[in-house]
């Protein structure tokens, strides 16, 4: 398994994720932030279908590049 950086992620990035960790914090709304390969941009997906994308998209790509977090380990 792998786990983006903080490092690895761009500014623009960085601002949206900021977004979805405000929104845990104040909603409790949890999202898990993922890429599928090193160079492709990231995604969010809510925790109720992480599984799903999980399984079929995040797992078979690692050796690719695919990595995750959930949003509250981003700092």
């Amino acid at each position: 398994m792998s786990c983006i950086p903080c490092t690895k992620v761009s500014t623009t990035e960085k601002g949206v994720i900021s977004y979805y960790k405000d929104l845990y914090k104040t909603k409790g709304i949890v999202h898990y932030v993922y890429r599928l390969s090193r160079t492709s941009g990231v995604k969010f997906v809510e925790k109720k279908y992480f599984s799903t994308i999980f399984e079929n998209q995040i797992k078979p790509n690692f050796s690719i590049g695919a990595e995750y977090f959930h949003i509250s380990e981003f700092s």
